[in-house]
């Protein structure tokens, strides 16, 4: 038999786990977003390669942007608790 616990899953971690772990999600995008900032110098016309440096760097953004309002939202909640 596998006595090995299996991860929680998100829906199931406490408001403070789940805080814990976007800051650290959080933490490690922004050092991603650093290198790529370090390297970009826009997006070239007709060069597949700067294009695909862009939308990695637009995503990352917008992830960025969805976990600090998540991180406001259980700051908040965790206030009233």
């Amino acid at each position: 038999m596998n006595t090995q616990q299996q991860p929680k899953k998100y829906h199931e971690l406490t408001d403070q786990e789940k805080f814990e772990k976007l800051s650290k999600t959080k933490a490690e995008i922004d050092e991603k977003l650093v290198n790529l900032y370090r390297n970009f110098r826009g997006v070239i016309h007709e060069d597949s390669s700067s294009e695909m440096k862009y939308t990695t760097i637009k995503v990352y953004e917008a992830q960025l942007m969805s976990i600090n309002e998540e991180l406001k939202a259980l700051s908040a909640s965790m206030k009233k608790s």
